[in-house]
């Protein structure tokens, strides 16, 4: 499980618990420019990041844009909070932290198979897109095979040694010092 969203509570200040992000930017900058009591405004954003991105999330398997909407609207009261340029780049940047090689793979390969079925939905089945819709439907099992495979890498990664050629990310590695421990 995730070292973050392993920790995620409302009553929890994200920054006590994750003070390694307030070092580096982005998260340095949104850190000391919020003046709430406690930082509690920049908290419970970065907690709606780590819900949002992190693939250990309960939220993960909800479509992306689907997704932000109902955790922006859930945890922070605001449907259009990742479409800012700030928590864009916030958002970008926690992934980067977070992610190994074999997780920046599962995201593509889950944000591709979330626009195919997308796209699919909106095809009617008809006389003109029959063909094209029982073609797309077979590659689906060849695709979700890779992807297993993929989810596989990161079920191994996720072991307590790190095997298999796997990289850690930079949070794993200790290159972002993590004072919670």
């Amino acid at each position: 499980m995730s070292i973050i969203v392993s920790k995620f509570d409302f009553d929890r200040n994200f920054w006590e618990f994750n003070t390694q992000l307030k070092a580096a930017e982005p998260f340095k900058t949104f850190y000391n420019e919020d003046k709430s009591k406690k930082k509690e405004k920049s908290s419970m954003i970065m907690w709606a990041i780590a819900l949002c991105y992190d693939f250990d999330s309960q939220y993960f398997g909800v479509e992306e844009t689907q997704r932000q909407e109902m955790i922006g609207t859930d945890l922070v009261g605001d449907k259009d909070l990742f479409t800012t340029d700030q928590i864009k780049t916030l958002s970008e940047m926690y992934q980067t932290v977070t992610d190994t090689a074999a997780r920046r793979q599962m995201r593509v390969w889950h944000k591709k198979l979330d626009e195919k079925s997308t796209f699919m939905k909106s095809l009617p089945y008809d006389i003109k897109n029959w063909k094209i819709i029982d073609e797309m439907l077979k590659t689906n099992k060849e695709l979700y095979d890779s992807y297993s495979k993929i989810e596989k890498m990161i079920m191994n990664e996720s072991s307590d040694s790190v095997e298999g050629g796997s990289e850690e990310s930079l949070m794993e590695k200790g290159m972002l010092n993590d004072k919670s421990k």
